[in-house]
C-alpha cells in the first residue's frame, strides 16, 4: 500500500484532516502528518466551521479536535512518500508563506505523484505556483486560486480521478480489478461521476453526504451562499443558461448507467447538501430495478448533518464500511 504524506496545522478544518486520514488508513494506506513548527508527538487543534448564521458575512469557528503530529516537518524525506494531502481550514493562510512547505508540495508535483487538496487548502498550491493549466475547485471564498485553474464539474475534473486511479495501477499500487472509490460533499457527486462514467472501473462506491442533481444544487442553494451566485457559475456553471450542459453532468439523470454497488451515506439535518439529493437518488436507484441490500446500501441519520459528529454513528457508519469494503475488496 502507499505512504502518505498529510501537512497539517492549527485549525484545519475538523473533517478535511479526520476524514481522509481515517479512509486511508482503513484502505490499508500509511499515513503520516506533519505539522511545521510542530515536532512528533504533538498536536494541533482543528476547528469546525458553520455558515448557518445568514446574518454573518463569513463562518462561525468552534475547536474541534485536538489531531495528532505523527511525524517531524524538519527531518522528513518527501521522496519517501508516494503521495500528499492538502487539507483545508485556516491552517493553509499561514502555511502558504512558509518557503518550506511550498518546497515540499512542489516536490509531489514535480515528481508527478498524487495530490489532494481540499477547499482552502488550494491556497497553498497557488502560492507553491502549481496551479496553472490544472483543473481544481474549491470553496468560493478561495475564487482567485480556483479561476487561476477554471474547474469543470463532472468533466476534465472527474478526467483528473480518473488519470489518478490509472496512474496507481500502472505504478504497480493499485490493483485495477480491485479499486473502489469513496468520497464526501463535492467527493460524493465525484463518486458518483465516478460510476456513471467510467462505470467499470470500480468495484464498489460510498457516497458520503454527496451532490447528486445539479438542478437541486442551485435550486436549494443555502441562503447564506446567495451572496456567492456568481462565484457558483464560475466554478460549475449557470444553471438557468447552462442547464444543458449541467444535466449532462448530473449524476440522477445517469442512474441507469450504474453498475457499482453503491452505499448512500447522509444526515437529515445537512442543509449543504440537503438530504433531498440522497432521496432522489434512492428513488431513482429502485425505478431503475436496483434493489436496497443487494444492489445499494443506505444510512441516514436524522441526528446528523454534513458530516456524521456522533461517536456512536461513527462507529456504526465505519464498521458498515469496513464490512462493505471487505465483500467487494479482494485481499492483495
Amino acid at each position: 500500500m502507499a505512504k502518505i504524506v498529510m501537512i497539517v496545522g492549527d485549525f484545519n478544518e475538523d473533517l478535511e484532516v479526520r476524514f481522509p486520514q481515517q479512509a486511508l488508513e482503513m484502505l490499508g494506506h500509511e499515513v503520516h502528518t506533519i505539522s511545521p513548527g510542530k515536532p512528533a508527538g504533538s498536536r494541533v487543534v482543528t476547528a469546525v466551521h458553520d455558515l448557518a448564521d445568514t446574518s454573518l458575512q463569513s463562518y462561525t469557528e468552534a475547536r474541534g479536535h485536538d489531531f495528532p503530529v505523527s511525524h517531524d516537518f524538519s527531518s522528513l524525506e518527501p521522496t519517501a512518500y508516494d503521495a500528499l494531502v492538502v487539507p483545508g481550514g485556516r491552517a493553509p493562510e499561514y502555511q502558504r508563506c512558509d518557503a518550506h512547505v511550498l518546497k515540499l508540495v512542489r516536490h509531489f508535483f514535480e515528481a508527478n505523484k498524487p495530490v489532494a487538496c481540499t477547499c482552502h487548502g488550494i491556497q497553498i498550491l497557488a502560492a507553491a505556483g502549481v496551479l496553472q493549466g490544472r483543473r481544481v475547485t474549491a470553496v468560493p471564498f478561495c475564487r482567485p486560486e480556483v479561476e487561476m485553474a477554471n474547474g469543470q464539474w463532472g468533466r476534465k475534473m472527474q478526467d483528473d480521478v480518473t488519470d489518478s486511479v490509472n496512474w496507481a495501477v500502472e505504478q504497480g499500487i493499485a490493483d485495477p480489478d480491485n479499486v473502489c472509490i469513496y468520497g464526501a460533499s463535492y467527493g460524493g457527486y465525484a463518486v458518483m461521476a465516478g460510476i456513471t462514467k467510467t462505470p467499470k472501473m470500480y468495484k464498489c462506491a460510498v457516497n458520503y453526504v454527496g451532490v447528486t442533481d445539479m438542478g437541486l444544487l442551485f435550486s436549494k442553494m443555502p441562503k447564506v451562499w446567495e451572496i456567492w451566485e456568481e462565484q457558483q457559475k464560475i466554478e460549475i456553471g449557470d444553471y438557468d443558461n447552462d442547464k444543458e450542459y449541467l444535466d449532462a453532468v448530473s449524476p440522477i439523470n445517469l442512474v441507469d448507467r450504474i453498475e457499482t454497488p453503491l452505499y448512500i451515506v447522509h444526515g437529515v439535518r445537512d442543509w449543504r447538501v440537503p438530504i433531498q439529493h440522497a432521496q432522489k437518488l434512492r428513488r431513482e436507484l429502485e425505478k431503475n430495478g436496483k434493489v436496497e441490500g443487494e444492489d445499494f446500501w443506505w444510512m441516514v441519520k436524522t441526528d446528523e448533518g454534513h458530516g456524521f459528529y456522533k461517536e456512536a454513528n461513527k462507529m456504526e457508519l465505519y464498521s458498515e464500511l469496513e464490512e462493505f469494503f471487505g465483500r467487494y475488496l479482494k485481499d492483495s
